[in-house]
């Protein structure tokens, strides 16, 4: 399994460049700290 550094750089790669606060909070999401949320549905 990806470790939580291979995905986002993975995710930097793949998508449009974003703040440091989405990329921690997508990696929160991630790790499974924080509950989906509706405002992802848009990325």
């Amino acid at each position: 399994m990806s470790s939580i550094d291979d995905l986002l750089a993975r995710a930097r790669v793949e998508h449009r460049p974003c703040g440091q606060e989405e990329i921690d909070a997508a990696a929160a999401r991630i790790a499974g700290r924080v509950p989906l949320s509706d405002e992802w549905d848009v990325l």
